[in-house]
């Protein structure tokens, strides 16, 4: 890949022109590639943020059931190429010194799919009343964690098969918003966060989670999965959260939230008061985030800076 300018997109060269079968393949096999050389690098913070980034863009949750497999046959594979390069006639000593030591080192990486990750697992489910700030939280703990954020506007929007950023406007509490697909997109959120957790790793929910019901399921996803479990409740005055509704309302966004619902949305929020002080923490998100935050990341594995 090469870029011509700044303002042209970049030209991917593509060096498989004469084998039309390796052209395709699992996209997680080429988001794999990456991610394992990254931690190759030592920096595997850096892989687990990147395909984090992926899945939320992608909506593709279920890469990481084979995320393992593919950063071990990648590293494998590396491994190989440099074997062969050990044993290459023309390759000079220093080279071969070079080459077999980058053999070792992939095929002791590509032992990495019968290792758990390094920060153990947990469900973070970010709530709060609309436009309180959920999901910039959410968005600040994923970064912290390494871990995908799943998104119920996102995931809304895939269900309906229209772009992220497309107005549903319809009445309140109906069509896309009724009871019984709201319920379906709760659903597809933990079916997507049992993915990610089965893979050893946390995910972080971003949702409204007004009911108790819907917070039960969540909780319910993580005992199922063997986790811990975490609600954030974002809080922010009427006030801030209008003004922020307004200044959404003149952006193309993913939320529907707007201004005419949040009265409605207010009343018809349920209290959480079923959870204990070791699963609920209160964020005020008119305060600086960082100290606000400090008390969730001090109970969730996360990574250091």
């Amino acid at each position: 890949m090469y870029f011509e300018s700044e303002s042209k997109p970049p030209t991917i060269i593509d060096c498989l022109e004469f084998n039309d079968r390796f052209r395709y393949a699992d996209v997680c096999a080429d988001v794999a590639f990456l991610s394992m050389d990254l931690r190759r690098l030592g920096r595997t913070d850096l892989a687990e943020r990147f395909v984090a980034s992926y899945a939320r863009a992608s909506g593709d949750y279920e890469l990481y059931r084979l995320l393992a497999f593919y950063e071990g046959y990648r590293a494998y594979v590396r491994g190989k190429v440099s074997a062969f390069l050990v044993d290459a006639p023309d390759t000079d000593a220093e080279a071969r010194l070079a080459a077999d030591r980058d053999a070792r080192e992939y095929f002791l990486l590509s032992l990495l799919e019968s290792r758990p990750p390094m920060l153990g697992p947990s469900l973070i489910a970010v709530g709060g009343i609309i436009a309180s700030g959920k999901s910039t939280v959410a968005e600040r703990l994923a970064a912290a964690v390494g871990a995908p954020s799943v998104s119920a506007d996102r995931t809304r929007k895939e269900l309906l098969g229209v772009e992220a950023t497309k107005a549903v406007t319809e009445n309140a509490w109906q069509g896309a918003y009724s009871a019984e697909f709201t319920e379906r997109v709760y659903g597809e959120l933990g079916r997507r966060a049992s993915a990610v957790l089965a893979s050893g790793r946390s995910v972080i929910l971003d949702a409204s989670f007004r009911s108790r019901a819907l917070r039960e399921g969540a909780r319910d996803v993580a005992r199922r999965s063997g986790v811990g479990f975490v609600f954030v409740e974002t809080r922010a005055s009427p006030d801030e959260s209008r003004r922020r509704l307004a200044e959404r309302a003149r952006h193309r966004s993913v939320s529907d939230g707007r201004a005419e619902l949040y009265d409605e949305f207010v009343a018809r929020f349920e209290p959480v008061d079923e959870l204990g002080p070791g699963e609920r923490f209160v964020v005020n998100t008119e305060r600086a985030l960082d100290d606000e935050l400090r008390a969730v990341l001090a109970v969730v594995p996360a990574w250091p800076g």
